[in-house]
């Protein structure tokens, strides 16, 4: 069944059938049975570019045509895996998914393929060799009657046109993360019997920086063909690049204001976390008068103190703070369990950060230890977190 005004035909299409493509796409899958399959097509109105960009690029035909499949409601032309023999420069024709019109298909781009040939098998496997050991993943290769290929996968790439001026680097551009070390292992690689050491110091730059805050080296390769090949290795000199985006507090305390609750049992652990928290929010930029500190009884008493501070909305954040050891008897487990849902409960229901800083020690030295004679301040992480927090808090609600 031919489509119409492309001369497609719709059926089986054999694995190994050799289409000729006419000046007009006549020809196009002329292999085709005449066979119909009423789930299946092939073609549609509106895909006269395709087979323009197809003549353009002088494409003669196609070899080892896959056969027309059906996912779900889509009519696809299979060209996964396959390869078109034309009389320019070689291109990688990226899959032909011609669906009939539906508003619900969103077609996206997935990845590219940059395909480039090398005339020796000797010089294919030793870049084969040199990149697969710079970290490429080697991906699903080839081989037949005639050659052979060799897919090397990167987990990211992206596709950038230039207009106005030359582009100012290699066609082929490889962001990696060790640059010093990718390009002693080029340099050693090239040193070792592949080029003359006269030929590598023209052939390889050095490291140097850009115009787009990275670090950049090239390096030329033979590839037996007329044009060499040149690739460019670059790694960014900015700390955030690459790194997902997301929101995260500042450590300013100015004009902020703080409770913090504090336990009287076992004050030599309690008074210096206090020390500590007083610090780190002074050393923010909070204010004295912006900080409202309240000592009760012992742990068990501070989930209640901290929800009246969390309740009158006085304060942006509550820091609390206290040190329980473990005794003889069960009752260290009790009290802490009650501390930790009590805080967590107050800070749940009233909507305002509280900053857990109650320590559970097995002895005394572990206490001290991180009261600031070891293992930092726990008193000062407090404060920290509780900073962060309300700086948090308050680009979500500019956000919202």
């Amino acid at each position: 069944m031919a489509a119409e005004g492309f001369g497609l035909a719709c059926g089986g299409v054999g694995g190994c059938d050799l289409v000729d493509v006419g000046s007009g796409g006549e020809g196009f899958l002329a292999g085709a049975s005449e066979e119909d399959y009423a789930n299946c097509g092939v073609g549609c109105e509106g895909a006269e570019a395709g087979f323009e960009l197809v003549e353009d690029v002088g494409v003669e035909g196609v070899e080892d045509l896959g056969a027309v499949q059906r996912y779900g409601c889509h009519q696809i032309l299979h060209f996964a895996e396959q390869r078109l023999v034309g009389h320019c420069v070689f291109l990688g024709f990226l899959a032909g998914l011609i669906a009939t019109p539906d508003d619900t298909i969103e077609l996206m781009i997935k990845g590219i393929t940059l395909v480039s040939g090398v005339a020796s098998g000797d010089t294919f496997d030793k870049l084969n060799s040199l990149l697969l050991a710079l970290g490429f993943e080697q991906g699903k290769g080839w081989q037949d009657g005639q050659g052979r290929g060799s897919a090397l996968l990167a987990p990211v790439g992206n596709l950038e046109f230039v207009t106005g001026r030359p582009p100012a680097v290699p066609p082929i551009l490889i962001e990696v993360t060790n640059l010093d070390a990718i390009h002693a292992t080029v340099q050693q690689w090239m040193l070792l019997g592949n080029y003359r050491s006269e030929d590598v110091a023209t052939r390889l730059t050095a490291p140097e920086l850009t115009h787009w805050n990275s670090r950049l080296f090239t390096v030329t390769l033979t590839t037996g063909e007329a044009q060499e090949m040149k690739l460019g290795f670059w790694q960014s000199e900015n700390p955030l690049h690459g790194k997902p985006a997301a929101i995260e507090g500042d450590l300013s305390a100015v004009g902020m204001r703080f409770a913090i609750v504090t336990a009287r049992w076992n004050a030599v652990i309690t008074d210096r976390l206090l020390q500590g928290s007083l610090d780190g929010l002074h050393r923010s930029g909070a204010g004295r008068a912006d900080i409202e500190i309240v000592r009760v009884p012992g742990a068990w008493e501070i989930p209640s103190a901290a929800r009246t501070l969390a309740e009158s909305k006085r304060f942006d954040a509550i820091i609390t703070l206290g040190c329980l050891l473990r005794g003889e008897t069960a009752h260290y487990e009790a009290i802490y369990t009650e501390v930790a849902r009590g805080v967590g409960q107050s800070q749940r229901e009233t909507g305002v950060p509280h900053a857990f800083g109650v320590l559970t020690c097995e002895t005394l030295e572990q206490a001290l230890d991180r009261a600031g004679v070891k293992a930092g301040n726990k008193g000062f992480e407090a404060a920290i977190a509780a900073i962060e927090m309300v700086s948090i808090q308050r680009k979500l609600a500019v956000k919202s």
